[in-house]
């Protein structure tokens, strides 16, 4: 009577160790981990890096609807590299994405710098070092100023490559946070005019 039990028994006791050990590894044992994705728990982060330097934190909170259940390679099609994002992604806990602005920050948008454009003193939007596009072409060859004077405008042509010390000197002269300031230095400087 015992051999007759043998095999059924043998056979619900390896039933039991594969059901087992099946809970045991989750099923992962010929398998491998699905794809982690954003969630309705997911934190998300929105910045935004302007020209200037100038970080702004937009969205915050839980990820938005519209992106639950993105995976790594989603997320990096919903928030592409050539459109300006960057995104650092620890799914499914986190998701941050930053954008790259070719734009001044408000506080900086009306900030102005002189420079040199085709020899010519020039006027540029945003801060020294920001890259800003030339606002006004003046009248002033740089060859009719001082040569202290010329040396300034080259060093804020190449603000970045300047020594701390010699980019705080440049933004107190050569930098100016509104269009008034910038009228009053351009009246100072046609008097420096040595032609």
């Amino acid at each position: 009577m015992g051999q007759r039990y043998a095999v059924p028994g043998f056979l619900v006791l390896l039933a039991i160790l594969t059901g087992a050990g099946f809970w045991v590894w989750g099923g992962t044992v010929n398998g491998s981990d699905p794809e982690p994705v954003v969630g309705e728990y997911t934190a998300f982060r929105h910045e935004i890096v302007y020209a200037c330097g100038d970080r702004e934190t937009g969205d915050q909170g839980f990820a938005p609807v519209e992106i639950h259940g993105l995976d790594a390679a989603g997320i990096r099609l919903h928030f592409p590299d050539a459109d300006g994002w960057s995104v650092v992604a620890n799914l499914p806990e986190e998701l941050v994405v930053v954008r790259q602005s070719v734009r001044f920050c408000q506080k900086h948008a009306a900030y102005r710098h002189l420079g040199v454009c085709e020899g010519y003193v020039a006027v540029y939007e945003g801060p020294l070092g920001g890259g800003g596009e030339v606002c006004q072409l003046t009248d002033i060859p740089v060859e009719s100023l001082p040569g202290f004077y010329r040396d300034k405008l080259d060093q804020a042509m190449a603000f970045n490559q300047q020594p701390e010390e010699v980019q705080a000197g440049l933004r107190s002269e050569m930098e100016f946070p509104d269009e008034a300031t910038l009228h009053a230095v351009m009246e100072n400087l046609d008097e420096l005019r040595q032609d």
